[in-house]
Parts: structure tokens; C-alpha cells; sequence
């Protein structure tokens, strides 16, 4: 299947962006999903190759195609270390809304009852106190941060 013209307009938007990418792979190691895989369709070079291949009209969209781009976190974690400047945010929200085009996914628009708040939420004692539990406090930050002084004899100094 291959993307509409309005769909690739969204790609195209995006072309200069891909064409910056100089395929140095200095953003391999920084993609979590490339780590875990090793397999370059799953990191930042490989999807560019891959939009730029379906912009192009060298691809169609397959089930292979679509998982490698949906498995992007979208951390930008490739970003930060490119030479080149190449920003893959934009162009993953692109082929995204691209992919999705005039599709609708199963389920959506369908009208579903609103669901009534539970009245045990509302009155369940220490609710509010859920993120004390999970977000210290000055008192235990400065506990932590602070060095134990049966500890300070183990320090050397140089002379």
C-alpha cells in the first residue's frame, strides 16, 4: 500500500530534515531501541533511510515498515548527539500522522458510557498523601545528600 498525496505531503515536509542526516551512526548508541535490537532498522539511521525510501516512492507501507517506525520512543535521545542537526521528532510525528492518515482505529468514535467516580476514591483515607509517599522531601533529600560523619575518616587528602 502506498501513502495518498496528502499523506505524503506530510513527509515532504520533512524532506530537508532527512536529508540532513549524514548516516555517521553517532546516534546508534544513544537509541534505546537500537541497543536492545541491534538491528538498524530499529534506530535513528535506519528509520530515516526508511521515510526517505517511502517519500521516494521506493517503499510501500508494510507491517514490517510500520512496526520499525511505531517502536520509536520519540526521546530524542538521537537528537541531542547528531552532528548533523537532524531533528527526529518532527519527522516521526509526520510519518505518524502520515501512517494514520484517514484510518480510523478499531473502537474509535464509538460512544462509551462515561464512567461514574467511585465513591470510595473520594473518601479513602490518606488519598492525599499518595505523593508524599513517592516525592521526597527536603528533610530526606538533605538526609541522603548529606555525608555520615563516622564515614569522613575513610577520606584521603592529598598533599
Amino acid at each position: 500500500m502506498s501513502l495518498a498525496p496528502p499523506q505524503l505531503e506530510l513527509l515532504r515536509g520533512e524532506w530537508l530534515n532527512m536529508l540532513s542526516c549524514i548516516r555517521c551512526g553517532q546516534c546508534l548508541t544513544s537509541c534505546p531501541t537500537y541497543v536492545l535490537s541491534m538491528n538498524e532498522a530499529e534506530g535513528p539511521r535506519g528509520r530515516i533511510a526508511l521515510m526517505r525510501a517511502l517519500t521516494e516512492g521506493h517503499l510501500t507501507v508494510t507491517p514490517d515498515l510500520v512496526e520499525h517506525e511505531q517502536n520509536c520512543l520519540v526521546c530524542d535521545a538521537c537528537t541531542a548527539v547528531c552532528p548533523a542537526g537532524v531533528h527526529m521528532d518532527p519527522m516521526q510525528v509526520a510519518l505518524r500522522a502520515a501512517l494514520e492518515g484517514d484510518a480510523k482505529r478499531p473502537g474509535a468514535g464509538a460512544s462509551r458510557p462515561t464512567p461514574a467516580p467511585r465513591p470510595e476514591a473520594r473518601t479513602q483515607p490518606g488519598a492525599g498523601r499518595v505523593r508524599k509517599i513517592f516525592l521526597p522531601s527536603a528533610e530526606n533529600t538533605r538526609a541522603v545528600l548529606t555525608p555520615r560523619p563516622d564515614r569522613l575518616h575513610n577520606r584521603r587528602t592529598l598533599d
